[in-house]
């Protein structure tokens, strides 16, 4: 991989005088999906929150299109392509689901492109559609993960972070949110994604890092993963 969309490189990263990252490295190929893999506390949160600018590391660095943006601000990372639809969502609970999305696009001014794209997210989303001036928190579960992709989406990201897409939801609605994850691939936009379900994570990434206590443990393609038996007794049930 000469030329990373994403590259991050010996990242270590604390909170107070708790150490979360210790050398974290991962790469990310444009229009790919890279898995974050790990059990809680791992330092898969952790690490997208570095890339997205909400910690800040204490060593190391961390590229995006060939340029340095460890020290840059969350709303300056947006602007710059990389949105997150976080843990937990953290909606608007209300707003409308029209008024979430549009505050997705609140970086894009008056670009009359917003509700063109705002289409391509009913596209992916179609209840969304039907549940336009309905207030974000009286959505289902399943709706305010879409939702909360949805808004991510309409900030035109050229890297969408995904943190914990499947929490919460039944298992059909989790097939659906994952299949729109390979849809949003498919048209382009990059996605590092954490989660839980390891069966679907490796079902649509390319590749994965696997995290303990902070630090990669393993790295490889979602498909020599899927052969690994320490991957299969300890995530695949096998």
């Amino acid at each position: 991989m000469s030329h990373p969309l994403l590259k991050v490189s010996e990242i270590e990263a604390y909170y107070g005088r708790v150490r979360a990252l210790r050398d974290v490295s991962l790469q990310v190929a444009e229009g790919s999906v890279v898995a974050l893999l790990g059990s809680n506390g791992a330092g898969k949160t952790t690490t997208l929150r570095v890339i997205s600018g909400l910690v800040r590391p204490t060593r190391g660095f961390v590229e995006f299109q060939g340029r340095r943006i460890e020290k840059m601000r969350a709303d300056e990372l947006v602007r710059a392509g990389i949105a997150q639809a976080p843990e937990g969502r953290q909606l608007f609970p209300e707003l409308t689901v029209r008024e979430n999305l549009r505050l997705g696009a609140y970086t894009r001014g008056n670009d009359r492109s917003v509700e063109k794209d705002m289409a391509r997210v009913f596209d992916y989303f179609p209840r969304l559609r039907e549940r336009l001036g309905q207030h974000a928190g009286t959505l289902s579960g399943g709706e305010q993960q879409m939702l909360a992709i949805g808004r991510a989406l309409m900030c035109k990201p050229r890297l969408l972070l995904l943190d914990e897409p499947s929490l919460g939801l039944a298992p059909l609605l989790v097939k659906e949110i994952f299949h729109i994850i390979g849809e949003i691939r498919a048209a382009g936009t990059t996605v590092v994604l954490v989660e839980q379900n390891v069966h679907m994570a490796l079902n649509v990434a390319d590749h994965a890092y696997l995290l303990e206590t902070g630090r990669v443990v393993l790295n490889d393609s979602s498909a020599a993963l899927r052969r690994r038996e320490e991957v299969k007794r300890a995530y695949l049930g096998h």
